[in-house]
């Protein structure tokens, strides 16, 4: 069935329906638009982290250790300040 022969049917059922029905056929639809939206804000998520998610690997090799102490060292000093009993 081509896509402009599904549409066709679509309406003609929609045709037939009886207006107290049209309500819940509304909210069936905006649920499918709705997960169709999240899963193409998903994917689009994906991808542009995918973009970025390399760069670090044009780094030369002191660049990347020097960022990773730096990591390391912001998350070490987090909690130094705390104190906890065991």
């Amino acid at each position: 069935m081509s896509q402009t022969e599904l549409y066709q049917s679509i309406l003609l059922k929609l045709g037939h329906l009886p207006a107290a029905s049209l309500a819940e056929v509304d909210a069936f639809l905006s649920e499918i638009t709705k997960k169709n939206s999240s899963r193409i804000k998903k994917a689009h998520y994906k991808t542009r982290l995918a973009q970025i998610a390399g760069s670090w690997k044009d780094w030369d090799e002191h660049e990347f250790n020097s960022y990773l102490e730096s990591t390391r060292q912001i998350r070490s000093e987090m909690f130094a300040d705390r104190d906890f009993s065991v």
